[in-house]
């Protein structure tokens, strides 16, 4: 597979919408005819027997990007394709909204297997005052025989533009898959069960609030710090990221606002903020901002915002989350800095401690 951005593949953004700075910028949100020529979106997907040793692999095709003749992904003969325009009309029935502008960012990774738009819905609400979080709806399409169609609710922090790819668990799901996506044409009935989906994903909006809301009134410690770190990054792994974490709680975007310094809402956050927009080290290649896009997006900083939440859920359901104990078990406790700080007296300072650099 090609690294993560390829010559061949190119997106657009609107002002300063998440993972701005790639691709063409837009003055305002655009109509999916608008998305797709702007992201370079206009090709089609074909099938090409010729690209597959039909010997080994009789029940197969491939499939091939028509523009460049690039093999994306070798298929069962019965797999369906959705093309790029079907995949903006499909979304544009499902928000209920044909032809109207409401997409902010949309483009390709690893030279068209994932295609993938971000949809404004309209939704905002304040957490605390003056930090507004903006709603959008991610879909993602893939053209690489393993990824269906998935929808999901994304809060976007104003301030920062974080985001968190929220599990849609209306349907106890990693978003929204819409079953069969491949196998058959999308029509009327996948539209509606979407439309039900996404209007239970609105009404549990208000939930999402609530959660963050409370976060934003219970203030981190240092048994908070390390739980969480430890739970999403591993016993060991945690110490390289300590140092950013804290000083993004304590002096990152929109930390002087009452209720997000040194609070539970601020330290997720810090570490959302970490995934979205810091290196832990200099980039190895002059496409690692792009291919860090695919790992925010589906990858593994996307999971790692998920782990972040699930632990906050955990912690604040009373539950002893896992991560401080396998910390304290861990054979670097004793030679950590924290130790010395005791358990329970709140975060540590961050004087001595350096943010990794700005992507």
């Amino acid at each position: 597979m090609p690294a993560g951005f390829t010559k061949e593949d190119s997106m657009f953004y609107v002002g300063s919408t998440p993972w701005h700075g790639l691709g063409t910028e837009l003055p305002n949100l655009a109509t999916a005819e608008q998305a797709l020529k702007a992201a370079s979106l206009e090709w089609t997907v074909e099938e090409d027997d010729t690209r597959v040793a039909l010997d080994r692999r009789p029940q197969c095709t491939g499939l091939v990007r028509q523009d460049t003749g690039y093999l994306l992904s070798v298929v069962p003969r019965n797999y369906h394709i959705i093309q790029n325009a079907d995949a903006f009309r499909f979304f544009d029935e499902v928000t209920m909204d044909p032809g109207g502008p409401k997409y902010a960012v949309a483009g390709s990774l690893y030279g068209g297997k994932i295609v993938w738009m971000l949809a404004w819905v309209g939704h905002v609400v304040e957490v605390v005052k003056d930090d507004p979080i903006e709603s959008y709806l991610l879909l993602v399409n893939g053209h690489d025989g393993e990824t269906g169609m998935q929808m999901f609710f994304t809060p976007v922090r104003v301030v920062c533009q974080n985001t968190l790819m929220l599990a849609m668990r209306a349907v106890g799901t990693n978003g929204v898959w819409l079953a069969g996506s491949h196998g058959r044409e999308l029509g009327e009935q996948d539209v509606l069960d979407a439309r039900r989906i996404l209007g239970i994903v609105r009404r549990k909006m208000g939930d999402h609030r609530e959660f963050l809301e409370k976060l934003a009134r219970e203030q981190a410690t240092t048994r908070d710090l390390v739980g969480v770190l430890s739970y999403v990054y591993g016993a060991d792994g945690f110490l390289r990221r300590v140092g950013i974490v804290t000083d993004l709680l304590l002096n990152g975007p929109g930390t002087d606002k009452p209720g997000v310094k040194g609070t539970l809402y601020g330290l997720l956050n810090a570490i959302t903020d970490l995934e979205d927009h810091y290196w832990l080290e200099p980039p190895a290649s002059a496409s690692a901002r792009e291919e860090r896009l695919h790992s925010v997006i589906l990858g593994e900083a996307a999971q790692r915002k998920q782990a972040a939440v699930r632990w906050m859920e955990m912690r604040l359901n009373g539950d002893e989350p896992n991560g401080f104990s396998d910390w304290r078990r861990s054979e670097n406790y004793e030679h950590d800095p924290f130790y010395k700080l005791g358990i329970g007296n709140g975060y540590p300072g961050a004087g001595s401690l350096t943010p990794g650099s700005k992507r």
